[in-house]
């Protein structure tokens, strides 16, 4: 019956990747065919995905191939390549790999050397000095101040009741050995790290930021060459049919307000320079208790335009 579990998971898998063809083709379609979607390596490898998905479904499970299915595993990447802030996080990663492979490769000298000198001076710690290999883990332990009291103890503990020169030597500098690593490597090399992933972010903010801006002013340079059919300029009669098609107000008291807000210049149309300050404006919340009295919105007019410039 249709109802039994393999067939139901088949019918789940077979609506969801539905789903997922379909969202592709139309985006496609909105954007002016497949050639104008894949113009971006994260929309590129959406369609790859999404047709090796789509394939593999078509070729395995009418023949019950199950073991067959190796794009199980891209189901992960298709959510990467859909989520806005997974590649966000991506980039970031990315972008910060550079800085933070110098700090990795500082980061691993210091626990070669530390470790070098670990195994010679408590070589007689089997447990966490016995070899170089067990120095370098209980050193990157101690690096992120995780079990600090039990190597430190169980290393001295291991010289106790000895009285051969070197284990009393290596037990003096034990203190000086682990206070140093801890310093160097936790007060100093750790917030290096963590300063390189913090830049890392604020540059790629600042990038997408600046990339955000430029998207929405090409967005309102493409709507001011649909407004502007004469070439002159945006008219009050063209920007309150504006707003009236767009449902944000139909006052006309409120709509030339905001109208000589936006024309700073005062030549009564609202040129493409003063339109891409639309956003600022609408970022604002004004309140009035009433709109008519005309020192009150000249006021308020002559502050926009000293703020705006």
């Amino acid at each position: 019956p249709w109802w039994s579990p393999p067939l139901l998971l088949r019918l789940v898998h077979f609506a969801s990747l539905t789903v997922i063809a379909l969202d592709l083709l139309l985006k496609a379609h909105y954007m002016g065919g497949m050639r104008a979607y894949c113009t971006k390596p994260w929309q590129q490898s959406h369609v790859v995905f999404t047709v090796l998905m789509v394939a593999d479904f078509l070729l395995t499970v009418p023949f019950d191939c199950q073991w067959l299915r190796i794009t199980r595993l891209l189901r992960p990447a298709v959510i990467v390549t859909r989520s806005r802030e997974i590649r966000r996080v991506y980039s970031v990663v990315k972008d910060m790999l550079p800085s933070l492979r110098d700090m990795t490769f500082t980061l691993v000298y210091l626990l070669c050397v530390y470790a070098a000198v670990g195994v010679i001076l408590f070589s007689f710690a089997d447990d966490h000095f016995g070899s170089f290999g067990k120095a370098l883990l209980s050193l990157f332990v101690l690096s992120t101040t995780d079990n600090y009291p039990t190597v430190m103890d169980e290393t001295l503990s291991a010289a106790k009741g000895s009285t051969t020169a070197t284990r009393q030597a290596a037990v003096a500098l034990a203190p000086v050995f682990f206070v140093s690593f801890l310093c160097v490597g936790v007060f100093f090399i750790m917030p290096l790290v963590l300063g390189v992933i913090v830049s890392a972010y604020t540059d790629f903010s600042k990038k997408q930021v600046l990339k955000d801006l430029r998207k929405q002013r090409q967005a309102f340079g493409k709507a001011y060459v649909l407004l502007d059919h004469s070439g002159d300029g945006v008219s009050l009669e063209v920007w309150q049919r504006l707003l009236s098609n767009l449902h944000l107000t139909d006052d006309p008291i409120l709509a030339r307000w905001m109208f000589e807000l936006l024309d700073k210049d005062g030549n009564g149309v609202i040129d493409a320079m003063e339109f891409c300050t639309l956003s600022e404006l609408l970022s604002y919340d004004f309140e009035f208790e009433d709109l008519h009295p005309a020192p009150r919105t000249l006021a308020v007019s002559q502050a926009w335009r000293t703020t705006a410039a």
